[in-house]
């Protein structure tokens, strides 16, 4: 009992301080990310303060693990690996991102739909345009019993910076998905030259999170599902199979090199975690109609008859 009051008083402590700041310490950002090669996430982590240009900043320290796929159904990888270091302040409703020596303003809670401000003014060598970001929707939203404010922001169409997607007080940009390609808690850079094709990281917010605490989480999956249950098959398994076409538009083949009877199912779940089909199978090759799926990546799951799960993934086009 004594312990159950402790824990009652840290969370009501952390929901306390969230609602007059804009980032505590301890805060922790989880946003998954695909490309064709691999999956993973992308790990935020609030870790000290320091004084830049007379600005009390916040350290964020960005890390990334990685799964990649092996012939044998299994992800082979980890982290975490350091990327970057970000810095960030406050002025009341305004959030402030440091970078390339200066601060950019990226956030404004106190913000009305149709309101704008300059995010960069950068000029690259493909001449890209200023980036802009657009407040186009403004709102409130519960977070563990507490009503935060919440704006949805995009940035401009041939920017050199892409960010989209809902951002709400006291945790940052916390709704995307997997149709907004290059943005977590900040905006990143982009190519604005059509002619160039170039592949980037598909994201999708996974939790948020203070002193191990997690105080926002959408889907109600692990944090770090990848690195706690993806990776956890035995490289050295006999099982083989193949998934053709890949990408495809209508149906999804899969054959496996051992018996149907030997497997017990597939499933396939968005990038969300959500369960979106679930096929018995019972000979060494199945069929599987994708033609009501949006576009974009899924996953494959599957299971054998001693419980063994396998994954892959697919893309809808």
């Amino acid at each position: 009992m004594k312990t159950f009051a402790i824990v009652l008083i840290s969370v009501f402590f952390h929901l306390n301080i969230i609602s007059q700041n804009w980032i505590q310490p301890n805060s922790v950002w989880h946003y998954d990310y695909s490309d064709l090669s691999a999956v993973g996430f992308y790990k935020y982590e609030y870790k000290s303060d320091t004084l830049i240009y007379n600005h009390l900043c916040q350290k964020v320290v960005e890390s990334v693990f990685s799964f990649y796929p092996q012939p044998n159904g299994t992800y082979q990888g980890g982290g975490p690996y350091n990327i970057e270091d970000y810095y960030f302040y406050n002025v009341g409703d305004t959030v402030y991102l440091y970078e390339n020596g200066g601060f950019k303003m990226l956030y404004d809670f106190g913000a009305s739909v149709g309101d704008s401000w300059i995010f960069s003014s950068d000029s690259t060598s493909q001449a890209c345009d200023t980036t802009k970001i657009f407040v186009t929707a403004i709102g409130n939203i519960q977070i563990v019993g507490q009503t935060k404010r919440f704006i949805e922001i995009q940035s401009n169409v041939g920017a050199a910076y892409y960010i989209k997607g809902k951002a709400i007080e006291g945790i940052g940009l916390a709704e995307i998905n997997y149709s907004d390609i290059n943005s977590t808690l900040i905006p990143r850079p982009v190519f604005c030259d059509s002619s160039i094709i170039a592949e980037y990281y598909l994201f999708n917010f996974k939790c948020f999170g203070i002193d191990s605490i997690t105080l926002y989480n959408p889907s109600g999956l692990d944090c770090e599902y990848y690195l706690n249950h993806v990776g956890i098959n035995s490289a050295t398994s006999d099982f083989k199979y193949k998934i053709y076409p890949n990408p495809t538009s209508d149906r999804l083949n899969i054959e496996f090199n051992i018996q149907g009877t030997q497997m017990s199912q597939v499933k396939i779940y968005d990038f969300y975690g959500c369960l979106l089909a679930s096929q018995k199978i019972y000979a060494s090759s199945v069929q599987i109609d994708i033609n009501r799926f949006p576009k974009g990546i899924y996953l494959l799951q599957f299971t054998d008859a001693q419980g063994k799960v396998y994954v892959d993934k697919f893309m809808k086009i």
